[in-house]
């Protein structure tokens, strides 16, 4: 009974600072970078930038764990894609927190090229909140949307939007984040990449975040990043075996140590 009480406190109060788009990032790689993959477009741009989606030319599936600082703090996410001659069309969905106390995340989004080095991204989302001893669960429909822009092989650039219109629970009043991000990767050659990403989120400072990957062996990269305002450092790995690609990554809260972080994607 005391742990589920300080469990629910711990959520109650550290859930607020985090965004909702910002605290539910999926896929090991994004962790392992510091989350600074909103220019990256890869299976998990469904999670971090939709526009990304444009790029994905085979079907795929994938599942990420955040084991959270406590148990009762984790998160789990899972999501489909399929590319279609029109775009690519992905769904996905994640769930946070336990029996007393949890968030669910539900979207469906659409990515698609608008020329040779342009794309855009749309996706509806639900987002749900259930809190032991409030009858109703909070429930509300919102939006995300980003763009992709690839001036040159070497260069990508990513800019995205969570919550734009600012959508909040009616009843009790509750705000859900807005979440703005802009970002750039540039590949020094076909082994060595760097992100670099500021987001804003509302009633919050931006955050600055830089992510390193470096692919050592053939199908084997190792990656590291770090985020300012509040420094935060993470590092992973990934590896790819036929048409699984594994990934790994922990990164470092300040008072609770590391947090591991897995996904799992299988191209079908």
């Amino acid at each position: 009974m005391k742990r589920t009480i300080l469990a629910l406190l711990l959520v109650l109060l550290i859930v607020p600072t985090f965004g909702s788009d910002k605290k539910y990032p999926s896929g090991a790689r994004s962790a392992a970078m510091a989350y600074a993959t909103v220019m990256l477009p890869d299976f998990w741009s469904v999670f971090n930038n939709q526009a990304g989606l444009a790029y994905i030319n085979q079907m795929s599936a994938g599942i990420y764990h955040n084991m959270g600082m406590i148990r009762e703090m984790s998160y789990q996410s899972v999501a489909f894609v399929y590319p279609t001659s029109t775009g690519t069309f992905a769904s996905s969905g994640t769930y946070y927190g336990y029996s007393k106390y949890n968030e669910i995340k539900a979207g469906l989004a659409f990515g698609k090229l608008l020329g040779e080095s342009f794309s855009l991204g749309v996706q509806i989302d639900y987002y749900s909140t259930h809190i032991h001893g409030v009858e109703d669960d909070l429930a509300q429909i919102t939006f995300e949307a980003g763009i992709l822009y690839k001036p040159f092989d070497e260069l990508y650039v990513g800019v995205h939007a969570y919550n734009p219109a600012n959508s909040y629970y009616s009843y009790p009043k509750a705000y859900i984040p807005s979440v703005f991000r802009l970002g750039c990767a540039y590949s020094f050659d076909s082994r060595v990449m760097t992100t670099l990403e500021i987001e804003k989120e509302s009633e919050h400072n931006s955050s600055v975040k830089t992510g390193l990957e470096y692919s050592f062996l053939k199908n084997f990269n190792l990656r590291a990043g770090v985020i300012v305002n509040p420094v935060v450092f993470s590092f992973g790995m990934g590896y790819q075996l036929n048409n699984f690609i594994v990934d790994l990554a922990f990164y470092r809260h300040q008072v609770l140590g590391y947090v591991p972080n897995f996904s799992l994607q299988v191209n079908l």
